[in-house]
This record gives C-alpha cells, sequence and structure tokens, in this order.
C-alpha cells in the first residue's frame, strides 16, 4: 500500500495524497504535470506508484512500448504508442476523442487507476492547441470523477506562455528538482 499523510485526508476520511518518494506527492483524483525535458522523472513516478500498490496503469506515450518495458519493466501494464502509424494498441495524434475516450473505459475499470500520457507536444502539432486543452480537462474531469491519477508531462519549452498558463491552470506541479508546487 501507498504511503500516505494522515492530513491529507478526503472529507469522509479517506487517505488521498501519495508519496512516491521524500520529493514527490500526488493527490488522488488530480492530475499533475511533471515540467521536464526529456519525460523520465514521469515513468519513474508511474513505476513508484505501481510499486506502492496502486491497482493498474495506463501509459499512452510518443515513445514505443517495447522501449519503455525495457527500461521500467512495465510487465501487464497496457501502452499505447502515440504514432500515425497503424497498428495494435497505436492511437492517431489526430484522434483526441478516441483518446478521451480511450482513458474513460480504462478508469471504469479501474477506478482508483493510474494515467501517464506523455507526448502533450506532439498532439499540439498534430492538433489545434485549444482542441488539445479541451481534451486534457476531459481526461481529467474522469481522473476525478474515478479517483484515479493522471500524470503528464510537459517541456515548457514547447508553449508560449499563455498556452502554458491555460494548460496547469487546473493541475498540480510536479518540477523535477522538488516537491510539487500547486497551482490550483
Amino acid at each position: 500500500m501507498a504511503n500516505r499523510h494522515p492530513s491529507q485526508q478526503g472529507s469522509q476520511g479517506v487517505d488521498r495524497t501519495t508519496y512516491v518518494d521524500r520529493r514527490y506527492l500526488l493527490r488522488r483524483g488530480r492530475g499533475h504535470i511533471v515540467e521536464e525535458q526529456q519525460g523520465s522523472l514521469c515513468y519513474e513516478i508511474v513505476a513508484g506508484l505501481l510499486s506502492r500498490g496502486e491497482p493498474s496503469a495506463l501509459i499512452i506515450s510518443r515513445q514505443h512500448p517495447s522501449l519503455l518495458r525495457e527500461k521500467y519493466g512495465f510487465d501487464g501494464v497496457r501502452i499505447i504508442w502515440l504514432a500515425t502509424q497503424a497498428g495494435e494498441d497505436t492511437l492517431d495524434p489526430t484522434s483526441l476523442g478516441m483518446l478521451a475516450h480511450t482513458v474513460a473505459e480504462f478508469l471504469s475499470k479501474a477506478k482508483g487507476g493510474v494515467v501517464l500520457l506523455d507526448g502533450i507536444e506532439y498532439l499540439v502539432t498534430n492538433n489545434d492547441f485549444r482542441k488539445v486543452a479541451r481534451s486534457l480537462e476531459q481526461i481529467n474531469d474522469h481522473v476525478m470523477s474515478s479517483d484515479g491519477y493522471l500524470v503528464m508531462t510537459i517541456d515548457p519549452r514547447a508553449f508560449d506562455q499563455k498556452e502554458l498558463a491555460i494548460m496547469v491552470r487546473d493541475f498540480e506541479l510536479i518540477h523535477p528538482k522538488g516537491a510539487p508546487v500547486s497551482s490550483g
């Protein structure tokens, strides 16, 4: 079972905070954004959640599933590759509706599950920014209603200030060198 702090309990006494390690904590039912250039911390956070007993995870990534399994040992975890190439467990980056549906379907079956979304910049290069932002808000709504976790990674250099402000407004920020900084 995950390490939780007693002061972070929900209104009915349900513990809602998980310490992944001494530097990072995640709140159940919330979306979290990891600001990083290489996208490795988000995978380490999800691996940490799984090792501490969280039920299951769905990873949607720009990185190929075999590379992620090799590097992080995500055995038994469904990994969907964001790519224009057709294939099993591949999702076209222009299919934002299918992305939200896939996450919603996973969370309906895995209450409290963990969703990792890596490749926001790729989604934005293939879609209008506002459409991507709306899809992320929809995904975050599913996470909140299912009491799950959403971990996303973004490279802040890829967005202008206005886009970044829109992106992070409803999420908690996790910086690679320290504890999360809540954005609201």
